[in-house]
């Protein structure tokens, strides 16, 4: 799964540095988190969205019902 985030992230490996490659999310509304994740690779500078925008691919399995799934879902349709 792709993400996209409008702010710069520090990130690394997991299998480098668990603490700064381990990813959750919080349900903003609600304050329960919904997911998890692991970067497996983090894209680098030089190949960043020229608008500035920073997106990870993360180790998230998703059953295709959570709100992670349905993110992922309109980013493959390009929403």
């Amino acid at each position: 799964m792709d993400l996209t985030f409008d702010e710069p992230l520090v990130l690394d490996r997991y299998q480098q540095n668990p603490v700064t490659g381990g990813l959750i999310f919080i349900d903003r509304l609600s304050n329960v988190t919904v997911g998890a994740g692991m970067v497996h690779e983090p894209v680098s500078q030089a190949t960043a969205a020229p608008s500035g925008i920073q997106c990870i691919r993360t180790g998230i399995e998703c059953s295709g019902s959570s709100p992670l799934s349905a993110l992922g879902r309109a980013r493959f349709a390009g929403g």
